[in-house]
């Protein structure tokens, strides 16, 4: 406070008063925006009463949290009435409101309070979403795979064996798409070994637990209790022959090649012994330790212990598949199955090699069965289930109504079970049918357990287990058709969409946690906030919202199905298109912000800016064309461009994704071009692709773009849109690039190949398997790679 003395004075006469000239004070601190999400920075504004005075006015600034840090002052200077300055915050784990204070130098003060709220949006996981981040730009935290196969969930594929059950229950078998798998007695997957080709061989326990099976890669495998290798012996041809093993450890095994190999039990060979054709029997193992088995010159084989033959016996040209087996009394029985023609004989033959006896159905038949009591069961295209003594007459027979096409089993009590097509059926010893079950499909594998449960698998990729009364106690599907892009949690946990309708939650070790259903195929990549819960869209035409352990918290009903992959704001704002031609903003709580309508349907994974405008692709095969969208997030649309029309069968579409490079430059392939666009929808270039069929974009760290052609090749595009390389394959096109922290960038061909290419556009390796992959390649932190088709799998 000023108070100078003011005189006026008349010639002699004066007067004197006193003025008093207050200094400003601080009247008003205000903040822009008052809420923030950590740690975004807020301005804050001080405001005095009047004009600062010469030499300008200090004010003091405290925060009450360190979450909110402010300069211990701001200058305002002079003839100024006020000054900014800068709030930093920093990420908070709950909301949290900051007081700050500003005082001036008369010890006058005000305060105003900051909001600083929490960082929803992505979670900070390897993979969150559908191309890794808001900006779409497909690069991963981890690197360093190698091109082997770690696991894979819903893979498997049809059985195309019998079924072994161990000791404790364990069920083993092998399927279509090249794996040997472990089931609990209820139908859970304990662990899947992959043999690179179908497996066809019935696998076969060894005293210690190893599990061996052959493959149609043409390696006989040794596998540990746990699932992991032991051991492979390479032979010449497929290896369809289920082993036996022999009192000394000694395994016995039959190969395409025409040689019957005996392996030792760490994986040597003994010896092979040459047939006349190849060898898809199973070998069976006489008291005296004979070997037997059929090759397809259609002579039975006996082969002594030390490789050298005994004798063999002609049972028919071209026998293909056929199994002998060996009765109490040493008989061996074999059938003339696979011949190509409509008669097949069932054969007994001494252990001399003599024919004992031969019966014959008039019609094709299956492999026998022999029980303790040496009755011979037998399958035939006459409908029938024959039982046959041990000396060649019939018991009895049974008609089911249908040929009947699979091996007969036999449980411990003597029940015989028959397949035929779609049904098995259970017939007590004397030949009475005791009950019938319907599979969903045809019927190709059997075996029983020691207590009588029935497992049964076949067409369509499915195991069952049956009670001994033919009631279904539970069915496992074995093949899921992953359709959505993999998103991984920070726990490891892998979700993925399946066109049954489920989200599926897989572990890390790639065991089942949970499975959602909703009412429709699910095709978009699912997406985790920070919080965890995850978000995705269904056929149903609803946007689901669920916790980590698989519960619903909300859904949101759109018009149509939703196919589009979900992108999560900072603010927690969810962002998805439906085929109902929306763009749609839901908030955390399930409730609309906004919906911006668009000329076609939406399934492009939207892409967001530094600024917060969201990306997006809209279009459809038509006349309208394609668009790409930039929208604000209070739901202005900011500007559209036409990215193309219809050429040819093609056009870009609904599918394509936006990418955001580090200078914020917009990249999206669409009508064979690759375009690039200024954030305010000015393009900057475009590059012809050369195809239709060209995929989605990703942006390396260096601004390099990248991007797969329907023409065979993964082009490199520098930010200024020259052709930096170009890596051809001979497999097909390229799917979507994504990019490791190293630079490596992993792309699926049409084949199902996994190509991992240098960042100088050379191969570093491939990695081929089983099964269409449909969705984008995730990168966990080890770098292990997630991607689905034919179920999920995971390569390290």
């Amino acid at each position: 406070m000023f108070t100078p003395k003011i005189t006026a004075k008349l010639g002699t006469v004066s007067i004197a008063a006193t003025l008093t000239v207050n200094p400003p004070t601080v009247i008003a601190l205000t903040f822009n925006p008052s809420s923030v999400i950590g740690p975004a920075s807020s301005t804050g504004t001080v405001t005095l009463s009047g004009p600062a005075p010469i030499g300008g006015f200090l004010i003091a600034l405290n925060s009450n949290q360190l979450a909110a840090k402010v300069p211990q002052n701001v200058i305002i200077a002079a003839g100024t009435t006020n000054a900014t300055f800068t709030v930093k915050t920093q990420t908070v784990a709950s909301q949290t409101l900051a007081t700050i204070t500003a005082k001036d130098p008369t010890g006058a003060t005000v305060t105003g309070q900051l909001t600083v709220s929490v960082q929803l949006g992505l979670s900070k996981s390897a993979w969150p979403k559908m191309h890794q981040n808001a900006l779409n730009s497909g690069v991963g935290m981890g690197s360093g795979a190698t091109g082997a196969l770690k696991w894979a969930f819903g893979a498997l594929g049809e059985l195309t064996s019998n079924v072994t059950v161990g000791p404790d229950g364990t069920l083993y078998f092998g399927t279509y798409n090249g794996y040997l798998c472990a089931f609990s007695p209820a139908g859970k997957q304990l662990w899947a070994f992959y043999a690179n080709g179908p497996v066809e061989s019935t696998p076969t326990l060894g005293a210690d637990g190893t599990v061996y099976v052959g493959s149609c890669d043409r390696n006989l495998y040794a596998v540990n209790p746990d699932g992991t290798k032991k051991w492979s012996y390479q032979t010449g041809g497929l290896v369809q022959s289920q082993p036996a093993i022999g009192t000394d450890g000694t395994i016995y095994v039959g190969s395409g090649d025409s040689n019957l190999y005996a392996i030792t039990p760490a994986g040597t060979q003994k010896w092979q012994f040459p047939a006349g054709g190849g060898i898809e029997s199973d070998p069976v193992i006489g008291a005296d330790g004979t070997i037997y088995f059929v090759a397809a010159d259609g002579y039975l084989y006996a082969v002594t212990p030390n490789g050298f033959p005994k004798w063999s016996f002609f049972g028919g040209a071209n026998i293909i598949g056929a199994n002998p087996v060996i009765g109490p009394d040493g008989t061996v029985y074999f059938s003339q199955v696979n011949t190509g023609t409509a008669n097949g004989n069932l054969y007994a033959v001494d252990s001399a090699g003599k024919q004992k006896w031969v019966f014959s159905t008039g019609t094709a038949i299956t492999n026998p069965a022999v029980d303790a009591n040496g009755i011979v069961y037998i399958g035939s295209f006459d409908d029938c289930l024959h039982a046959i003594k041990a000396d060649g007459t019939q018991k009895w027979s049974v008609n089911l109504g249908n040929w009947v096409t699979v091996t007969p089993q036999i449980g411990p009590d003597g029940t015989v079970y028959a397949a035929s097509f779609y049904n098995v059926f259970a017939v007590s010893p004397s030949g009475s049918t005791q009950w019938s079950y319907n599979a969903k499909e045809q019927i190709t594998g059997t075996g029983v357990g020691a207590d009588g449960t029935l497992y049964i698998g076949g067409e369509g990729n499915w195991l069952d287990g049956l009670t001994t009364s033919g009631a279904q106690a539970w069915q496992t599907e074995l093949y899921i058709t992953v359709s959505s892009s993999p998103a991984i949690a920070q726990d490891g946990t892998v979700y993925v969409g399946a066109t049954d309708g489920g989200l599926y939650a897989v572990n890390p070790d790639g065991t089942q946690k949970w499975v959602f259903a909703t009412g429709g195929p699910i095709y978009g990549a699912p997406a985790i906030n920070s919080d965890g819960t995850i978000y995705f869209g269904s056929d149903d035409g609803k946007v689901y919202n669920l916790s980590a352990d698989g519960l619903e918290i909300w859904e949101f009903q759109t018009n149509r199905k939703v196919r589009a992959s979900p992108t999560v704001g900072l603010d927690g704002t969810v962002y998805i298109g439906s085929d109902d031609m929306n763009l749609y903003a839901i908030d955390p709580n399930g409730v609309e912000k906004w919906a911006i309508p668009t000329l076609a349907k939406i399934e492009s994974t939207p892409a967001i800016g530094a600024d917060g405008t969201i990306y997006v692709g809209s279009g459809v095969d038509s006349a309208v064309g394609a668009y790409l969208y930039a929208i604000s997030p209070t739901g202005t649309v900011m500007w559209s461009y036409n990215i193309g029309t219809v050429s040819g069968f093609f056009t870009a579409n609904q599918w394509a994704d936006p990418a955001i490079g580090p200078d914020g430059s917009i990249y999206i392939c669409a009508s064979q071009k690759i375009y690039a666009f200024s954030p305010t929808g000015v393009v900057k270039w475009t590059n012809p692709t050369g195809d239709s069929g060209q995929s989605n974009p990703a942006v390396g760290a260096d601004g390099t773009i990248y991007i797969g052609t329907g023409v065979s090749y993964l082009n490199a595009y520098r930010p200024d849109g020259t052709l930096k390389w170009a890596f051809h394959t001979p497999f097909g096109g390229f799917g979507d690039p994504s990019i490791a922290s190293d630079g490596t960038i992993y792309a699926v061909d049409d084949a199902g190949n996994i190509s991992a290419i240098s960042s100088s556009g050379t191969l570093n390796w491939r990695f081929a398997a089983y099964g269409a992959f449909y969705s984008p390649i995730a990168i966990g932190l080890d770098g292990s790679l997630y991607l689905g088709g034919s179920g999920l799998f995971v390569v390290k």
